[in-house]
């Protein structure tokens, strides 16, 4: 880095952002904002590199990982959920034939499977409709 490229003081000015009152609030909850501000900047470091963070897609990046996080927790979180398989009773299909139904229960709730004759037939099948 050159000499004159070199920063000893960067201000930022937040009285005149739209989101002047969250702002605020964010850096009254930090017992040291510089260091705060030093530790995001250098995670966008870590992440992005030395690119500018309005690039779009850096931005894009930055609003689809907090959803992609959660759905990786859902995720998760319904493989390590305990599962007890139960018979409960027979369906019939459309040949008429019987095939078991099979439930699934987790914590306070109960998934059921039934076999698919075509993947193309319910894409929403396997959502739990209670859960909407």
């Amino acid at each position: 880095m050159s000499e004159k490229n070199r920063r000893e003081l960067v201000s930022w000015r937040i009285g005149k952002l739209p989101d002047t009152d969250q702002l605020n609030e964010w850096v009254n909850a930090q017992s040291n904002v510089q260091n705060s501000i030093t530790s995001l900047v250098r995670h966008m470091i870590e992440q992005f590199g030395y690119r500018d963070v309005t690039q779009h897609d850096i931005q894009k990046s930055l609003f689809q990982k907090p959803i992609a996080d959660e759905l990786r927790s859902i995720l998760s979180g319904l493989k390590n959920a305990p599962i007890s398989v139960a018979e409960v009773g027979e369906a019939p299909t459309a040949n008429n034939e019987s095939e078991p139904d099979t439930d699934i229960q987790t914590e306070g709730e109960t998934i059921n499977l039934k076999p698919q004759k075509e993947a193309n037939d319910d894409i929403y099948g396997m959502i739990d409709k209670t859960n909407l």
